[in-house]
């Protein structure tokens, strides 16, 4: 169908953007120590209302949307998910952190835009709760984000003296409190009544430090 568009204010481009309708994501990226790409879950954001807008007001305000994680979808899916946050990542020479949205279409399509190489440090941001999925809480997960952008920082070449001094003094650290760190095995039992009370147990004890 031919439309014709009239600019009120002399403008000469116009950007036409495909509707994307699909499940909306977001999913944290970090790095292993030996700087390997580790996407996190993807967590889904879901509105209450069909029509609702993913505003500052869903966003910041208490029980306006539910997040899931993972996504809604098959392993597969959310596999699909994490291989393309991660080549994102990658190929755009992002490095320690990042936080990369997007969408999951009906036909099984990753639609990815929105890449934040500085996400949301609140403790109710999505990068802390995804980080806790694979069992760093929120101060595991800040000395973690210290950790690997002072090696990162290393990496460009520049005052690396400092920066190595920095380090060593952080793994001394780290060090000195694994030492004093007692363990204790928590099973999570094939059952949904297990699995809740293995979970329950492990809360407890990353609470504790």
């Amino acid at each position: 169908t031919k439309r014709t568009l009239l600019s009120a204010n002399a403008e000469d481009q116009v950007l036409l953007e495909e509707f994307v309708k699909g499940q909306e994501f977001s999913c944290g990226v970090i790095q292993d120590n030996d700087g390997t790409v580790i996407a996190l879950p993807p967590t889904e954001i879901a509105k209450l209302e069909e029509n609702q807008t993913f505003d500052f007001k869903t966003k910041y305000k208490l029980n306006v949307t539910r997040k899931f994680i993972p996504v809604r979808t098959s392993l597969e899916n959310n596999q699909k998910i994490q291989y393309n946050i991660a080549l994102v990542f990658e190929k755009m020479g992002m490095n320690s952190v990042a936080r990369i949205d997007g969408f999951l279409t009906p036909d099984g399509r990753v639609l990815l835009h929105d890449p934040n190489t500085l996400p949301g440090m609140s403790p109710t941001s999505l990068i802390f709760k995804q980080m806790a999925e694979i069992g760093l809480d929120v101060t595991h997960a800040i000395t973690y984000l210290i950790r690997q952008s002072l090696r990162e920082r290393i990496r460009t070449g520049k005052d690396t003296v400092h920066l190595r001094q920095l380090l060593a003094a952080l793994d001394e650290k780290i060090a000195a409190q694994l030492a004093e760190i007692t363990t204790e095995e928590v099973v999570f039992e094939p059952t949904q009544e297990g699995y809740l009370d293995g979970r329950r147990r492990f809360s407890q004890l990353s609470a504790s430090g």
